[in-house]
């Protein structure tokens, strides 16, 4: 989708995961089916998703941008943006 925001505006995002559960076959998962799967070393959550902006002046702790915060498959979050009354204009994404 596509946002058109004025400057001072907050914006509220509700995000609800759809995906679903991630397979026990997967390669990765089966070898340890209780612990989230590792994929070239790093743990992998299969089906999760987040939600980021580049370019918008924000917050990176949480609600806001934080590249960290996780959305299980099933679950919903709130994502809260305080677009500043003096940020600038741009196509940002």
């Amino acid at each position: 989708p596509t946002w058109r925001i004025q400057p001072g505006c907050n914006i509220n995002l509700t995000v609800y995961n759809k995906l679903g559960h991630f397979s026990p076959t997967v390669a990765e998962v089966k070898d340890q089916p209780d612990l989230p799967p590792v994929v070239n070393a790093t743990k992998a959550y299969l089906n999760h998703t987040n939600i980021h902006t580049h370019g918008l002046h924000q917050s990176p702790i949480e609600p806001a941008d934080s590249i960290f915060m996780r959305l299980a498959p099933g679950d919903s979050m709130v994502w809260i943006y305080h677009i500043p009354a003096n940020h600038m204009g741009g196509t940002f994404w």
